[in-house]
């Protein structure tokens, strides 16, 4: 009867267990996430670490900071330390994730109707 395991230890266990394993899966769904924006946004994920302030790059750690708080559970503060930015941007960048989407279907729209995203719509219309 020695051997027998008390429920309260073996809860402990399995929760130091899940939380060792879901670390280590965060970490690989961040690094999967970072290299399928850099598929998508063709921005490298050293870029997306980068000061550079460029629209594309800016793009991609916006997508980025955003995919990650959804899909892992990591604090803005850590995915802030893995792109060289504090927690304040990471939750900005958040914020911003709606904008960028719906820019991006506007654009894409507009793309199809044949009239130039960077035309002034005010001309159309005269």
């Amino acid at each position: 009867m020695d051997t027998l395991i008390k429920p309260d230890h073996f809860i402990v266990g399995v929760t130091e267990i899940i939380n060792k394993n879901k670390s280590k899966s965060d970490y690989t769904i961040l690094q999967e996430l970072k290299s399928i924006i850099a598929i998508v946004t063709r921005v490298t994920g050293l870029d997306i670490r980068d000061k550079k302030r460029a629209r594309d790059y800016t793009n991609a750690r916006t997508i980025y900071c955003y995919m990650c708080r959804r899909f892992t559970s990591c604090t803005f503060k850590e995915i802030g330390l893995l792109i060289n930015r504090n927690h304040a941007t990471v939750l900005h960048l958040n914020k911003n994730y709606g904008g960028i989407f719906s820019s991006f279907v506007e654009s894409k729209s507009e793309l199809k109707r044949g009239i130039s995203p960077n035309r002034n719509l005010s001309k159309l219309s005269e």
